[in-house]
Protein backbone atom coordinates (compact mmCIF):
# COMPACT_ATOMS: atom_id res chain seq x y z
CA UNK A 1 0.00 0.00 0.00
CA UNK A 2 1.22 3.59 -0.62
CA UNK A 3 0.40 6.54 1.14
CA UNK A 4 0.64 9.95 -0.01
CA UNK A 5 -0.24 12.67 2.21
CA UNK A 6 -1.87 15.83 0.11
CA UNK A 7 -1.97 19.33 1.24
CA UNK A 8 -4.57 21.46 -0.90
CA UNK A 9 -6.46 24.35 -1.00
CA UNK A 10 -10.39 23.20 -1.84
CA UNK A 11 -12.86 24.61 -3.43
CA UNK A 12 -13.97 26.65 -1.03
CA UNK A 13 -10.27 28.52 -0.65
CA UNK A 14 -9.80 26.07 2.44
CA UNK A 15 -6.16 24.68 3.34
CA UNK A 16 -6.51 20.70 3.66
CA UNK A 17 -4.34 17.82 4.45
CA UNK A 18 -5.76 14.69 3.28
CA UNK A 19 -3.95 11.02 3.17
CA UNK A 20 -4.61 9.21 -0.09
CA UNK A 21 -4.42 5.52 -0.25
CA UNK A 22 -3.20 3.22 -3.37
CA UNK A 23 -3.16 -0.50 -3.27
CA UNK A 24 -3.32 -3.42 -6.16
CA UNK A 25 -4.30 -6.61 -4.66
CA UNK A 26 -3.10 -9.60 -6.63
CA UNK A 27 -6.41 -10.27 -8.29
CA UNK A 28 -6.23 -6.81 -8.99
CA UNK A 29 -2.20 -7.38 -10.80
CA UNK A 30 -3.38 -10.96 -12.19
CA UNK A 31 -5.94 -9.52 -14.16
CA UNK A 32 -4.21 -6.33 -15.17
CA UNK A 33 -1.54 -9.01 -16.53
CA UNK A 34 -3.68 -10.81 -18.19
CA UNK A 35 -5.46 -8.20 -19.83
CA UNK A 36 -2.44 -7.20 -21.91
CA UNK A 37 -0.93 -9.29 -25.44
CA UNK A 38 2.50 -10.40 -23.50
CA UNK A 39 1.48 -9.16 -20.09
CA UNK A 40 1.23 -5.95 -18.40
CA UNK A 41 5.06 -5.67 -17.45
CA UNK A 42 6.03 -6.58 -21.17
CA UNK A 43 3.63 -3.76 -22.53
CA UNK A 44 4.69 -1.10 -19.48
CA UNK A 45 9.01 -1.88 -20.53
CA UNK A 46 7.90 -1.44 -23.95
CA UNK A 47 6.29 2.04 -23.42
CA UNK A 48 9.11 3.23 -21.14
CA UNK A 49 12.24 2.11 -23.10
CA UNK A 50 10.08 3.94 -26.22
CA UNK A 51 9.75 7.00 -24.30
CA UNK A 52 6.13 7.49 -25.40
CA UNK A 53 4.37 9.75 -23.16
CA UNK A 54 1.11 9.38 -24.34
CA UNK A 55 1.11 5.56 -23.44
CA UNK A 56 2.82 6.13 -20.36
CA UNK A 57 0.41 8.54 -18.98
CA UNK A 58 -2.76 5.69 -20.38
CA UNK A 59 -0.98 3.10 -18.11
CA UNK A 60 -0.59 5.53 -15.21
CA UNK A 61 -4.39 6.93 -15.61
CA UNK A 62 -5.21 2.85 -15.54
CA UNK A 63 -3.31 1.76 -12.80
CA UNK A 64 -4.76 4.94 -10.76
CA UNK A 65 -7.87 3.72 -11.58
CA UNK A 66 -6.94 0.20 -10.22
CA UNK A 67 -5.38 1.21 -7.47
CA UNK A 68 -6.75 4.26 -5.69
CA UNK A 69 -9.30 3.76 -2.50
CA UNK A 70 -10.66 4.44 0.45
CA UNK A 71 -9.05 2.40 3.73
CA UNK A 72 -11.18 1.54 6.71
CA UNK A 73 -9.73 2.98 9.61
CA UNK A 74 -9.41 -0.93 11.50
CA UNK A 75 -7.71 -1.53 8.12
CA UNK A 76 -9.68 -4.31 7.43
CA UNK A 77 -11.28 -3.49 4.47
CA UNK A 78 -9.78 -1.39 1.42
CA UNK A 79 -12.48 0.06 -0.83
CA UNK A 80 -12.34 0.81 -4.47
CA UNK A 81 -14.40 1.57 -7.78
CA UNK A 82 -15.27 3.60 -10.23
CA UNK A 83 -17.53 6.73 -8.15
CA UNK A 84 -14.54 6.48 -5.28
CA UNK A 85 -11.97 7.25 -7.97
CA UNK A 86 -14.40 9.62 -9.66
CA UNK A 87 -14.61 11.73 -6.45
CA UNK A 88 -10.71 11.38 -6.21
CA UNK A 89 -10.07 12.52 -9.98
CA UNK A 90 -12.82 15.88 -9.43
CA UNK A 91 -11.02 16.80 -6.14
CA UNK A 92 -7.56 19.13 -5.91
CA UNK A 93 -6.20 16.85 -3.72
CA UNK A 94 -5.76 14.69 -7.50
CA UNK A 95 -3.87 17.71 -9.23
CA UNK A 96 -1.60 17.67 -6.21
CA UNK A 97 -1.16 14.02 -6.39
CA UNK A 98 -0.59 13.71 -9.84
CA UNK A 99 1.95 16.78 -10.45
CA UNK A 100 3.68 15.15 -7.63
CA UNK A 101 3.63 11.90 -9.69
CA UNK A 102 5.11 13.24 -12.61
CA UNK A 103 7.96 14.64 -11.58
CA UNK A 104 11.31 12.59 -11.25
CA UNK A 105 11.25 9.23 -10.94
CA UNK A 106 7.85 9.69 -9.23
CA UNK A 107 5.99 7.52 -10.95
CA UNK A 108 8.22 4.32 -10.72
CA UNK A 109 8.39 4.99 -6.78
CA UNK A 110 4.55 4.83 -6.82
CA UNK A 111 4.35 1.51 -9.42
CA UNK A 112 6.67 -0.16 -7.37
CA UNK A 113 4.82 0.60 -4.48
CA UNK A 114 1.64 -0.43 -4.77
CA UNK A 115 2.39 -3.67 -6.36
CA UNK A 116 3.13 -6.79 -3.67
CA UNK A 117 6.56 -6.96 -4.40
CA UNK A 118 6.13 -11.25 -4.38
CA UNK A 119 3.57 -10.91 -7.23
CA UNK A 120 5.33 -8.22 -9.07
CA UNK A 121 8.86 -10.15 -9.30
CA UNK A 122 6.60 -13.30 -10.34
CA UNK A 123 5.13 -11.24 -13.29
CA UNK A 124 7.56 -9.79 -13.96
CA UNK A 125 9.77 -12.95 -14.40
CA UNK A 126 6.96 -14.64 -16.64
CA UNK A 127 7.43 -11.06 -19.22
CA UNK A 128 10.60 -11.99 -19.71
CA UNK A 129 9.71 -15.63 -20.20
CA UNK A 130 6.90 -14.62 -22.68
CA UNK A 131 9.01 -11.83 -24.73
CA UNK A 132 11.74 -14.84 -24.95
CA UNK A 133 8.77 -17.28 -26.11
CA UNK A 134 10.18 -19.39 -23.33
CA UNK A 135 5.85 -19.60 -22.16
CA UNK A 136 3.16 -18.33 -22.67
CA UNK A 137 0.69 -15.74 -21.14
CA UNK A 138 -1.49 -18.25 -18.78
CA UNK A 139 1.88 -20.92 -18.27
Amino acid sequence: MFKYVAKYVDFNGVEKEKDLYFHVSRADLTELELSFPGGMYAILNNIVRAKDNVEISKMLTLLLQTSFGIKSPDGENFSKGPEIYRAFRESPAYDVFFDWLIEADHASEFVNAIVPQEVAKEMEKQSKQIEAGTTTPLN
